[in-house]
């Protein structure tokens, strides 16, 4: 019998190998297809398996292959099912959210009206009876005492009543638009303040109302720095606004005093003011001199400051302050009707110019009643936790200790 020419021979074995190439990519795409999670049996090319062992391996591996997609898709519909159900409660918190917000605002909504209400009756009450004493006064021809006779048509006195407009609106305020203020609107406005305010999202910045219910409104003065602060912003604002925010003998001052602007508000704090003043007094060997325009309202600027000492004031210097007082603001008049209205649409303005002699009359001094020497502390406590380094609280501790024993010895020896 002839044999196998070689020809023959490797179409065979490359007809094989192309056979087996085929099984193997199809025990792959079956693996693949379904998601890797059986591995097909290992053949051994040494045994040869019978037809009807082939069928039953098959069968095996199908029914293992079926039985884990089958968990596979159980898991995938829990951690479906799951997710609705994260879904239907993130969807109930929010309503029920939306819903006690909705009662909040209400409820603030009911409140504010209120208080508006009560506002209102009582701006009607204090008008009847200013109303009521004018109309006794004009039938009996006596002078009346009413609100309207504290106004003066050469002082501009409209500017120092609280009225219900805007701060913008003051200098065209007619006398008849006016209503004084009282400890009882004082206080509506602050619950108004308070329950607008005292809300989560505003961290809950008002918290509480006025514990001090029974104190006069002339009882109550701002303190010299904050009155000397605004005395000097708005000298210094005007002057920019009539010359311009470039004026060259004022913009040079002020580079030569040194003084340095406080951000963000862009403001001169206490002590730039106190800088700034102390070059208008004649006794100050080194000051820088200015002579440009708003020179004579810085001059009594200064002096009023001198009268912001922490003692009683004698009686002769209680009338200096007064006569200074009125000096600025005469100068102030002289520079027009629009200079006055600019100057007391700022509220400290109008205390300066109505309300600090009536006080320093009635408690003798000014400067004591200021919070600078509690502020001063604020340096002495920066300069002792200098003296003890480190962090956590068993520092702090340690520099509250110190803090104290240094208090008690100045106390004690000063």
């Amino acid at each position: 019998m002839p044999g196998i020419s070689n020809r023959r021979k490797k179409l065979k074995e490359s007809v094989s190998k192309v056979q087996e190439l085929k099984r193997a990519a199809r025990n792959v795409t079956t693996a693949e297809s379904n998601l890797n999670v059986v591995e097909p049996a290992k053949v051994d090319g040494r045994t040869k398996l019978k037809p009807g062992r082939k069928k039953a391996k098959k069968e095996e591996i199908s029914c293992a292959v079926t039985r884990r997609i089958a968990s596979v898709f159980k898991l995938e519909e829990k951690e479906k099912e799951k997710a609705r159900e994260r879904t239907i409660n993130a969807s109930e918190k929010l309503a029920e959210l939306q819903k006690n917000v909705k009662k909040a605002a209400k409820k603030r909504r009911k409140i504010n009206e209120k208080i508006n209400m009560n506002i209102k009756i009582k701006k009607i009450e204090e008008r009847t009876t200013e109303l009521e004493e004018a109309i006794a006064s004009a039938n009996s021809d006596e002078p009346s005492t009413s609100s309207n006779d504290l106004l003066s048509n050469d002082t501009e006195d409209v500017m120092t009543f609280k009225t219900n407009s805007k701060r913008s609106e003051w200098p065209t305020i007619k006398s008849e638009d006016i209503v004084l203020r009282t400890i009882d609107t004082i206080l509506a406005d602050a619950e108004q303040v308070i329950h607008n305010n005292c809300q989560p999202r505003t961290h809950g910045s008002v918290f509480n109302y006025p514990l001090l219910r029974n104190i006069e409104i002339t009882h109550f003065v701002p303190p010299p720095v904050h009155i000397l602060i605004s005395l000097v912003t708005v000298i210094i604002e005007w002057i920019r606004k009539i010359k311009s925010n470039n004026y060259t003998p004022l913009e040079e001052f002020l580079s030569k005093t040194g003084a340095k602007l406080h951000f963000p508000a862009k403001t001169y704090n206490g002590n730039e003011c106190r800088k700034i003043l102390s070059h208008f007094r004649q006794g100050n060997p080194k000051r820088i001199l200015y002579d440009g325009y708003g020179k004579e309202l810085f001059e009594a600027a200064a002096n009023i400051e001198l009268f912001s000492v922490a003692r009683p004031l004698l009686n002769d210097e209680i009338q200096s302050l007064e006569s200074f007082i009125n000096l600025i603001f005469n100068l102030v008049k002289d520079y027009g009707q629009d200079a006055l209205k600019f100057f007391l649409n700022k509220t400290k303005i109008h205390m300066l110019k109505e309300h600090v002699v009536p006080f320093v009359r009635m408690f003798g001094s000014w400067g004591i009643f200021s919070e600078q020497s509690v502020e001063s502390i604020h340096h002495i406590r920066n300069v002792l936790d200098d003296r003890v380094p480190g962090a956590g609280p068993d520092i702090g501790l340690k520099r509250n200790n110190l803090f104290l024993k240094n208090q008690v010895v100045a106390l004690r020896y000063c």
